[in-house]
């Protein structure tokens, strides 16, 4: 029980079985509206879904900051630039200006379907890539693990 996997799909269950699967399709946040609907006895929490929004934005936050740190030093590094704050700026200009593309929120999740299908497509490609530069460079080493 200890793994985020489980209180995942514990929470699933919960909506699947308090919802129903033709009311789960219409809902765009289920897991807010579960929370909204959980009524606490002491009343020390008015809105609980204030709480799951907290948390997530906790998760999300760090998640992406350690991700745009690092974004920043491998393209810092690849391009042998010891100016991290030059290429931070940049960056982020590019990440605006990209975020300002999806005027609404359905636009957003088909903008996110087309970038997770190139970066299937970059996860499953790039190591066939790999093999066929490897195959024409050739191996000038006599022990290859390859």
């Amino acid at each position: 029980m200890g793994n985020c996997h489980d209180i995942v799909h514990i929470i699933d269950v919960f909506s699947l079985a308090i919802f129903g699967s033709i009311e789960l399709e219409y809902l765009m946040w289920p897991i807010l509206v579960l929370g909204r609907l959980v009524r606490i006895p002491a009343e020390i929490f008015q809105r609980l879904d204030a709480i799951l929004l907290v948390a997530w934005l906790f998760a999300v936050f760090t998640t992406l900051y350690s991700t745009y740190f690092f974004i920043v030093r491998a393209t810092s590094e690849l391009i042998s630039s010891v100016r991290h704050r030059i290429m931070a700026v940049t960056l982020f200009l590019i990440v605006f200006l990209i975020s300002l593309y999806p005027k609404d929120i359905y636009e957003m999740y088909e903008l996110i379907k087309f970038v997770s299908n190139i970066g299937i497509i970059v996860v499953i490609g790039y190591p066939f890539f790999l093999i066929v530069v490897h195959k024409m460079k050739g191996s000038e080493s006599t022990n290859e693990t390859f």
